[in-house]
């Protein structure tokens, strides 16, 4: 499904950048940025026509936004406007079953991802993912999730 844009993304504008099924910016954002990391020569990372395709239409629907740049702030109107600045935060995954419980646990909440990469480290052929998100749950949005947990 993704396949084809994968393999022609060019760069675009600045921000965040919502991910749904009628904007694709969000998408061709986390693609760009993903394939800028880099982590050097004990770990290589595996080109996003490889495996990207099958990320995004598993983990699609969970991913809310994409941001250019790993901090970014958000104009927040809680009783009074103001502005709140995330900054990304890094994480590794040492499986799939990991990835896969990650977005699982944080189904429903608003995430932000700058970038995911899948890695292999050459001394012991371990495959990673390193991502890097910010979750932007509002405070009465992860009330709301834990009422429908509890009531499940």
């Amino acid at each position: 499904m993704f396949q084809d844009l994968i393999m022609n993304i060019q760069g675009k504008g600045s921000g965040i950048f919502p991910v749904d099924e009628y904007v694709l910016d969000g998408v061709l954002m986390l693609i760009e940025n993903s394939r800028n990391q880099s982590q050097g020569i004990e770990c290589a990372t595996f080109d996003l026509s490889l495996w990207f395709n099958d990320f995004l239409t598993k983990y699609y629907t969970y991913i809310k936004y994409v941001s250019k740049t790993p901090d970014f702030s958000i104009l927040l109107n809680d009783d009074r406007l103001h502005e709140k600045i995330y900054r990304c935060e890094k994480i590794t995954f040492n499986s799939d079953e990991e990835l896969d419980e990650f977005f699982q646990r944080k189904k429903g909440n608003t995430i932000v991802l700058y970038t995911i990469g899948k890695f292999i480290n050459l001394k012991t052929l371990n495959v990673f993912y390193v991502m890097r998100y910010a979750d932007i749950t509002h405070k009465r949005q992860k009330r709301d999730i834990l009422i429908d947990k509890i009531i499940e």
